[in-house]
């Protein structure tokens, strides 16, 4: 039982990392071309990031999963980001 649960955990972490890297891949991509598309890859990317984190948090909470980024932790944010994130923006900074 202890292996099965060790096995489960390492493979939310290995889900989390997978999804934070894909997330970071699609926000670059956002700010580099902004189009609707790139938008659509990027919310689809949070929702999966804070699908994993969730689940993390509701089997073992960990306060450092709790203190998300702001662009994250706005449960509208998945039908806004992009748009009203500044850094999404062409030629903003980066």
């Amino acid at each position: 039982m202890a292996a099965e649960k060790q096995d489960a955990g390492q493979l939310l972490l290995e889900a989390l990392e997978k999804r934070w890297k894909n997330y970071r891949v699609e926000l670059k991509r956002c700010r580099a071309e902004f189009s609707n598309e790139a938008v659509h890859d990027l919310r689809v990317a949070v929702r999966r990031l804070l699908a994993v984190i969730e689940l993390l948090n509701a089997i073992s909470p960990r306060p450092r999963l709790q203190k998300l980024p702001a662009p994250l932790r706005t449960s509208s944010m998945n039908s806004t980001i992009c748009v009203t994130h500044k850094s999404c923006l062409p030629n903003s900074p980066k």
